[in-house]
């Protein structure tokens, strides 16, 4: 199917997430850069020294001024921590704040990056016991103990380091839970940290792969046959869909492999049976803009519109399989170009652009997509069937009760009066799960075998069940037939729906439903499969009523 591909800008953020675990070390988070200003410097005329003096945050003014430090930690790995970022330009001005948030030697440290485009940088407060940590979770407060340099705790200082390097300054915390996710930082104003929100979403093997994903499989109904995307009838019919507990719809999650990244989406149904399509030329995109193409959709057609039977209200998983993500791409986005038109009622295949996808985010989403068993609760009916029993259906707009008219099709039709042998009401023999089959009564003790007609009204007895005109058709508007019997034809199968002392009576096939059309009232009126109307005041003609056939 030619698509043509939407066109998005992204932006790209200048640094992403990371997790790390070695020596010891597990990353927590690592901040996105935020820019601000160059502080106005001054120049020494006879060292030709730069200085800089760092803008006063709310603690300065209260606290001792220590002077300047030497010999100040350095961090040596700035450039795998921020690979996309420049942390010194003198040119443009700027200068990035940046930080981490690690596990390491029994504590939990906050590193505080101060990018040194000068010689000296004055005016700086780190943090105190006003610097906390809290759990949101829990409510739990960890508060700082120490910094490094030592000697700032609580002080005032200046640095001296050489121009372009990265200085790392640290505040040290009691360790958290390893289980800590959902945190807040307060009391660090320098780096912006004023009950600043963190989500630490760098454990739990961000940089390892998930196992394939497992779902349930759906079962094939009916196979595609010379697919046309305007017929329709052409298109696979599934049912038994991999089901779940309702959650947003266009609810991700994502299991990344070194084979392939898997693409699970929370999809909604709305009727018994729904049309749906995706595949083909989808794609993800890295921040770097690197394609990873659809390979394909499991379990369902790639790239085909198909047909899922199931119940509105149910919500399922529609998964799809793309090229591998390699492990240092934390974020991507999705598109979905637009599809061709086709013919069929609601028909769209918009494309759509979805941004800011994290992948440790999707992964965490794994445990929304669990399967989950239908579960219906039906309105009790005060019609207590018998399953030995054969009974009618008449037409709650006319009265009429559902029968067979002996033409060359055995067309089902309508009647309102007796009618003679040869043509007339059937009665149904209801099954325990509400599905049933026709038995045609005879409309005088008399009938027997003897004639042609007759005949015809035992092999309905024993063998004929109503059924679609065209098994294989599931358009609107189709005649109904009695069809000699196949289990496994689902245009044969009917069910039930009771509400209000009628029932609606629903094809397994198509979804649709058994309509007296236009509420005809002349004998032998035809009936036909429509979509259900769901209007009470107009789609009588729809509800039949349940009656005893003797």
């Amino acid at each position: 199917m030619k698509k043509a591909i939407t066109l998005c800008l992204l932006m790209l953020a200048c640094t992403g997430t990371q997790a790390q675990e070695q020596n010891d070390v597990r990353v927590r988070a690592i901040s996105s850069a935020v820019m601000v200003s160059a502080s106005k410097s001054t120049i020494d005329k006879k060292t030709r020294m730069k200085t800089i003096e760092w803008e006063s945050t709310e603690n300065n003014s209260w606290h001792e001024n220590i002077g300047v430090l030497e010999h100040v930690p350095i961090a040596e790995d700035i450039e795998s921590i921020f690979p996309d970022l420049e942390h010194f330009n003198e040119e443009l001005g700027y200068t990035p704040i940046t930080w981490k948030l690690a596990d390491e030697g029994g504590n939990t440290v906050l590193h505080c990056y101060l990018s040194m485009n000068a010689d000296v940088v004055t005016n700086i407060w780190l943090g105190n016991a006003e610097s906390v940590i809290l759990d949101k979770q829990t409510g739990i407060l960890y508060q700082a103990f120490a910094t490094v340099p030592e000697s700032c705790y609580n002080k005032v200082f200046g640095v001296k380091g050489k121009r372009g390097t990265v200085l790392d300054l640290q505040i040290v915390f009691p360790q958290l839970p390893k289980d800590t996710k959902d945190l807040a930082i307060y009391g660090v104003p320098a780096w912006m940290m004023r009950g600043r929100e963190v989500k630490d979403n760098m454990d739990n093997g961000m940089n390892t792969y998930d196992p394939v994903p497992s779902f349930h499989t759906p079962h094939m109904v009916k196979d595609s046959v010379n697919y046309d995307k305007n017929n329709s009838g052409s298109w696979a019919v599934y049912k038994n869909a991999h089901l779940i507990k309702p959650v947003k719809e266009k609810t991700m999650a994502l299991w990344r492999t070194p084979e392939a990244t898997y693409l699970t989406i929370a999809t909604e149904q709305n009727w018994f049976r729904e049309y749906y399509g995706r595949g083909g030329n989808d794609i993800l995109l890295d921040q770097q803009g690197h394609q990873y193409k659809c390979r394909g959709v499991m379990d369902y057609p790639n790239d085909h519109l198909f047909w899922l039977e199931g119940y509105p209200g149910d919500y399922f998983a529609y998964t799809l399989i793309f090229d591998p993500l390699p492990l240092n791409v934390k974020s991507f986005t999705y598109v979905v170009p637009e599809g061709e038109p086709f013919s069929a009622w609601g028909a769209n295949w918009n494309g759509e652009v979805i941004t800011d996808l994290r992948v440790q985010d999707l992964r965490q989403n794994q445990h929304l997509f669990e399967y989950q068993p239908r579960r219906i609760v039906k309105q009790p009916t005060n019609f207590a069937y018998s399953t030995n029993k054969f009974y009618s259906l008449v037409n709650k707009s006319t009265g009429a009760k559902l029968g067979v008219s002996f033409d060359y099709n055995i067309h089902a039709s309508a009647y309102r009066e007796s009618a003679p042998s040869g043509r007339g009401p059937n009665g149904i023999k209801i099954t325990d799960d509400k599905t049933f089959r026709f038995k045609f009564i005879p409309a005088t003790a008399s009938d027997s075998c003897s004639t042609d007609a007759a005949c015809r009204d035992c092999y309905i007895v024993n063998e004929d069940m109503l059924a679609l005109e065209d098994g294989s058709e599931t358009s609107e508007g189709q005649w109904l037939i009695f069809r000699y019997l196949d289990k496994s034809d689902t245009s044969q199968q009917w069910t039930l729906f009771e509400k209000d002392g009628t029932v609606t009576i629903i094809n397994k096939a198509t979804g649709r439903c058994v309509d007296l059309a236009g509420g005809e009232t002349k004998e032998g009126a035809a009936v036909f499969s429509y979509d259900i109307n769901n209007d009470s005041q107009r789609n009588t003609n729809q509800k039949w009523v349940i009656v005893d056939a003797e």
